[in-house]
């Protein structure tokens, strides 16, 4: 009889993937502290900086929602929505300013605030709801 191995390839998950699984395994140990567990655990295992685990751990929660997280990329002048909800990227918000410089912020709220406290500096055919459409 002959033994037959077949080959597997090994693929290493990204960091939103372990992340999120990171925090299905907090989620299941109760809702006490999630935050704090999940992001201590993004921070140490993950070699993350508190603002982006902050992040990370946001996309999780949505997702753990059934909602999906949307990725905003720069086309050009205007700002595009890109549904990439399946492939757990972080997202990423970009604000045109008058000079033309892109400011990016990991998430929506950010940017909205940005934009609303510096509207002098933002380009002004870039609105919230331009971002949003």
């Amino acid at each position: 009889m002959t033994n037959q191995v077949e080959a597997v390839e090994v693929v290493e998950l990204s960091k939103a993937q372990k992340s999120q699984l990171i925090f299905e395994e907090e989620a299941a140990k109760g809702d006490d502290k999630l935050r704090a567990r999940c992001i201590a655990r993004f921070v140490n295992e993950l070699d993350m900086k508190n603002a982006g685990a902050s992040t990370y751990f946001q996309n999780c929660k949505t997702r753990s929602k059934g909602e999906k997280v949307k990725h905003y990329r720069q086309k050009k002048d205007d700002v595009q929505t890109v549904d990439n909800s399946s492939d757990l990227e972080p997202e990423i918000f970009e604000v045109k300013l008058l000079d033309g410089n892109i400011i990016c912020f990991m998430s929506q709220l950010e940017a909205d605030l940005f934009i609303e406290s510096n509207s002098s500096i933002v380009d002004p055919d870039q609105s919230i709801e331009d971002e949003a459409a």
